[in-house]
């Protein structure tokens, strides 16, 4: 628990100082990307958690790789910061800065799965999604083969079933519901 109110301040100072800066877009986007380079980066991952490595020569390091191609704030942040900086750490601040930044900025995560990427409208899924909503959307669409047409859809943590599989589903029990009466 010491952790996960350790990285929500740290999440918080983040982002109340991006804010001022007018930056909690870029540091979200710096965020996203450096999530992705520690996932596809083994050597940096191992990098990020030895032990033979002190704390600060880490955060100098990471400095210093990052500071011409990244967000000034959070690159300020890992350079000023004397903590056991760690995957799961990192991992933490980034999930809580994401939900502050969402709310804040009032937007909604989506995800939409699909059959067939190259048969689906991604922008007119968007669109209507949006519209109804009335909320900005980080929308993300996904090709799932298992489907076998429709559409599944998670907004937030609600999930919206209009696949093929799940309609069939519903005619079956409504029958099965209409012969018992």
């Amino acid at each position: 628990m010491k952790l996960e109110a350790y990285a929500k301040n740290h999440a918080t100072a983040l982002y109340e100082v991006s804010d001022k800066f007018d930056q909690q877009e870029s540091l979200m986007n710096f965020m996203e990307d450096f999530a992705k380079v520690i996932k596809i980066s083994p050597e940096l991952r191992s990098f990020i958690q030895s032990k033979k490595v002190k704390n600060l020569e880490k955060s100098k390091l990471l400095y210093q790789s990052f500071k011409d191609n990244s967000n000034s704030i959070f690159i300020e942040y890992i350079n000023t910061i004397d903590i056991d900086f760690n995957l799961k750490l990192f991992r933490k601040i980034f999930k809580h800065f994401s939900l502050i930044y969402s709310s804040r900025m009032d937007i909604i995560n989506v995800t939409a799965y699909v059959a067939d990427l190259a048969n689906s409208n991604s922008d007119e899924i968007k669109s209507i999604l949006g519209h109804k909503l009335k909320k900005s959307l980080k929308f993300k669409i996904i090709e799932d083969p298992a489907l076998i047409g429709g559409i599944k859809v998670r907004i937030g943590n609600k999930f919206l079933d209009s696949t093929i599989k799940s309609q069939l589903s519903e005619m079956k029990q409504s029958l099965i519901e209409s012969k018992r009466n």
